[in-house]
């Protein structure tokens, strides 16, 4: 079936200029580039792929606007696109950022695309990826094709690089799953964590379950919060939190949504413009007692 939306007819990206976030509270001021709109791949569990078409902007453009930026109003830029590495002018757009002394950190969601290219990663810059699957099994049965042995050979050939600030977001909670994969998650773990460093090594790691997208293949799914898997995973946090040697790998809870907050997100996902505008029929339900939607 086409799962795609219909509602995009843009065939290029619009060429807005680096926009300047002026800085509140704890937010510092950043410079704000747009690199790409959609995703180049098709992961059965999220709608970027599906919804929208994959357009890249032009590089020599790109170029140009960092360029401009003034450095004495902010150095950091932040990079938007799906998957910074899957833009053909990454390399020449980070080393264009190093050449004038900005600083940017890097997100993507595939990590076998990094393996594949020769980009020129500062040592101190974080580097995030998505993996999105337990097991090898649900990352291929979902279209994210990462085998294990490539998600160890990246922590390796990074941390051969001299990184040692990493994060990744997990997507857990598919129908097929069972709580026997986190088995073959922390035996995996176990191998990369006796990857040697000559300085502490830290992973920040996200998990997420499954909030199932409508345009998506697994939109019809039935979303689940398991007790049995959230207690692993928690548990395995406890364990990992140290390194087994030192200088070793630390690995760190960085955020684990609760069954709360997971089932507002599930309804806010299917809802309409019903829920959005908040209309009576639905502020006074037993589904959304005590929760204030726009918090």
């Amino acid at each position: 079936a086409d799962h795609r939306l219909r509602g995009n007819t843009e065939e290029s990206v619009p060429r807005h200029p680096a926009y300047l976030n002026v800085g509140r509270g704890n937010h510092a001021r950043v410079w704000y580039l747009e690199m790409a709109r959609g995703c180049p791949f098709r992961c059965s569990y999220c709608e970027l792929g599906w919804a929208w078409k994959y357009r890249l902007q032009d590089t020599s453009w790109l170029l140009s606007q960092i360029d401009g930026i003034d450095r004495l109003q902010s150095r950091k830029v932040s990079l938007f696109a799906p998957d910074e590495a899957s833009h053909p002018g990454y390399g020449d757009i980070l080393e264009r950022i190093h050449q004038r002394r900005l600083t940017t950190s890097f997100g993507s969601m595939r990590l076998d695309v990094i393996l594949k290219k020769n980009l020129p990663f500062k040592s101190n810059m974080l580097i995030r990826v998505a993996l999105d699957g337990l097991t090898e099994k649900t990352r291929f049965q979902t279209g994210r094709k990462i085998r294990d042995e490539e998600v160890y050979e990246y922590f390796r050939f990074m941390a051969d690089r001299g990184h040692r600030n990493f994060k990744v977001f997990m997507v857990f909670g598919y129908p097929w799953e069972s709580t026997s994969d986190f088995d073959d998650w922390e035996a995996l773990w176990e191998r990369i964590s006796r990857i040697p460093v000559r300085t502490n090594a830290r992973v920040r790691m996200k998990f997420t379950p499954l909030i199932p997208q409508p345009s998506t293949p697994l939109g019809d799914c039935e979303p689940q919060y398991r007790a049995e898997m959230i207690n692993r995973i928690k548990c395995w946090f406890d364990r990992v939190g140290k390194p087994w040697t030192r200088p070793g790998w630390f690995i760190h809870n960085d955020g684990l949504m609760s069954q709360r907050s997971h089932r507002l997100q599930v309804m806010l996902t299917r809802g309409d413009e019903n829920l959005l505008l908040g209309h009576e029929d639905w502020r006074g339900t037993e589904t959304l007692k005590g929760y204030d939607v726009f918090d």
